[in-house]
């Protein structure tokens, strides 16, 4: 007989960062802009320290998903006051699950407990999100009540002395 683990979520600790790097690094290499970009594992690690660091329910957030005490999945939230009045904003900022977690209840799972911190602990009015050209990602948002307002354009610009 297999027993299957159940996925925990739980926030990020500051022993998770080597958990956690292994994950950011594959993120990198699977987006298009970024993947030829230099990678500097200090900095990933100091990102990661910096987000961490920052977990208080008000303007970060830092949740990740275990499987037999491994980390498979994460998901970073930040909030800030709109430009306009003293409404609260909150975006995902990061979201990355490891290509073999993808097709379970693992990455939506994250999402709602990002949406659930937004919305109860931040009181958020607007909440961003984005998905990356070519998934279905778009689906998935629009089921939930996600509207298109804007598309993002990058370029890669060059650092040479």
């Amino acid at each position: 007989m297999q027993v299957h683990s159940i996925p925990i979520l739980r926030l990020a600790k500051a022993e998770d960062r080597d958990n956690i790097l292994p994950l950011m690094l594959l993120f990198k290499k699977e987006l298009p802009l970024y993947k030829d970009l230099p990678t500097e594992e200090e900095y990933i690690l100091k990102t990661i320290d910096t987000y961490i660091s920052k977990i208080n329910n008000i303007d970060t957030t830092v949740i990740v998903s275990l499987l037999d005490n491994i980390i498979v999945g994460i998901i970073v939230g930040t909030a800030s006051r709109l430009p306009f009045n003293s409404q609260i904003q909150a975006a995902e900022t990061i979201w990355y699950v490891v290509p073999e977690y993808r097709n379970t209840e693992i990455g939506l799972a994250l999402y709602k407990a990002f949406e659930y911190w937004a919305i109860n602990k931040v009181k958020a009015s607007v909440l961003h999100t984005g998905a990356p050209v070519g998934s279905k990602l778009n689906k998935i948002f629009e089921k939930q009540g996600y509207s298109l307002l804007e598309e993002v354009y990058f370029k890669t610009v060059s650092q040479e002395a």
